[in-house]
C-alpha cells in the first residue's frame, strides 16, 4: 500500500498541473463576453464597447433578418451597407449622410407621395418599420422606438440611419 500512496503523491500534483493548464487553455479559447444590453444600456456604452457589440450580436442578426428580405441585394452584408463606405472615416457616425442608404423625404407629405410614385417603397418601408425597427432598435441595441403619434426626441427611427430631405423627389 506504501508503494501506492509514494505513487499518488507523486503523481497527484502533476495532474492537478495538467487539470489546470487544460482548463486555463479552454478559457483562453473562449471568447470574451461583449458587453451590450441591456446589462450596459447603449447610449451608456464607449466606443470600444459599441464596435464589439455592433460586430459581435448586431451585424450577425441584422444580416440574416436583411438577407432573408432581399437575399440578392444584400448578399453582400456588413459594417459598409448601413454605415457607408466611408464609415471608418466618418468614425461610424449616423445617419449615414451620404448615398450609401437612400435618403428619405422630411415630411409625411413627402413620404407619402414616394410610396405612391415608387413601386416598392411600400414593401420597403414595411420591412423597415415591422421588422428592421422593432429587430435593431426593440431587441439588439434596446432603445425607445419613435411612434409619430408620441414624437420623443430620444426615440430611434427612420432618421436615426436615414438622412432626411427636403423636397426630395425620387
Amino acid at each position: 500500500m506504501a508503494p501506492m500512496r509514494t505513487l499518488l503523491a507523486l503523481v497527484s500534483p502533476l495532474l492537478l498541473l495538467i487539470a489546470t493548464d487544460v482548463a486555463v487553455a479552454a478559457d483562453a479559447g473562449a471568447p470574451a463576453k461583449v458587453l451590450g444590453p441591456p446589462e450596459v444600456a447603449w447610449k451608456d456604452m464607449n466606443k470600444d464597447q459599441r464596435m464589439k457589440f455592433m460586430k459581435a450580436v448586431v451585424n450577425p442578426k441584422m444580416k440574416v433578418v436583411f438577407q432573408t428580405f432581399d437575399a440578392q441585394k444584400f448578399a453582400k452584408f456588413n459594417c459598409a451597407t448601413c454605415h457607408g463606405k466611408d464609415a471608418k472615416d466618418r468614425d461610424f457616425e449616423m445617419p449615414n449622410p451620404n448615398a450609401d442608404i437612400h435618403p428619405l423625404p422630411d415630411s409625411p407629405e413627402g413620404f407619402k407621395a414616394l410610396m405612391a410614385k415608387k413601386a416598392d417603397w411600400p414593401k420597403r418601408a414595411k420591412f423597415m418599420g415591422e421588422t428592421v425597427e422593432p429587430t435593431l432598435f426593440g431587441q439588439l441595441l434596446q432603445v425607445p422606438i419613435f411612434n409619430p403619434k408620441k414624437p420623443d426626441p430620444n426615440a430611434y427611427g427612420c432618421a436615426k440611419c436615414h438622412t432626411l430631405k427636403k423636397d426630395l423627389k425620387d
